[in-house]
């Protein structure tokens, strides 16, 4: 192995179906926001308690996300206007867009890891990229996070003004 393709397998694994994924960072971050409110957030069925701006629709919060993370959870409510999920991490293995699922019923345990969401929804792009276009541009997250939500983010006549998400991270086989 010479010099070069020793820096290249240092910043970049192989995974099994051949394509580069990026190594996370040592300090991995997980940055999140909702429209209007981020009522609960949970890492592999963890509740994270620490969100100075849960309720502060253009500030995102941002936390730790340890490597070992296999599924988010939260939960949402948008009170007035559109609605929206956005978040990213620093080691590119989360960004918001349509393999997040929701739904909007309440079921025992939806937050752990061995909650079966098959049945769920993905979500809806409501904008495919955190820009600032539609709303306003988020800080912390990545441009290329979509803005997500249900097809009804406008309608106060569902039950989608209240949303259970979930999203499985694939790291790949590494």
């Amino acid at each position: 192995m010479n010099e070069l393709s020793g820096l290249i397998c240092a910043v970049y694994s192989v995974c099994s179906w051949g394509a580069p994924t990026p190594a996370p960072p040592v300090d991995n971050n997980l940055t999140i926001n909702i429209d209007d409110h981020l009522t609960e957030l949970y890492l592999d069925g963890v509740r994270v308690t620490n969100l100075p701006y849960a309720d502060d629709w253009i500030n995102p919060d941002s936390i730790p996300l340890p490597d070992s993370t296999k599924v988010i959870a939260v939960y949402g409510e948008n009170v007035q206007d559109g609605a929206l999920l956005v978040a990213s991490d620093l080691g590119g293995w989360v960004l918001s867009d349509h393999l997040w699922k929701y739904n909007t019923k309440f079921f025992k345990n939806w937050m752990n890891v061995d909650f079966d969401d098959s049945a769920w929804n993905l979500s809806y792009i409501l904008r495919t990229c955190n820009d600032g276009y539609s709303w306003t541009r988020f800080p912390g997250i990545s441009r290329f996070a979509s803005l997500i939500w249900s097809p009804n983010c406008f309608d106060f006549d569902t039950n989608d003004n209240k949303l259970y998400f979930r999203l499985r991270i694939n790291r790949g086989r590494c």
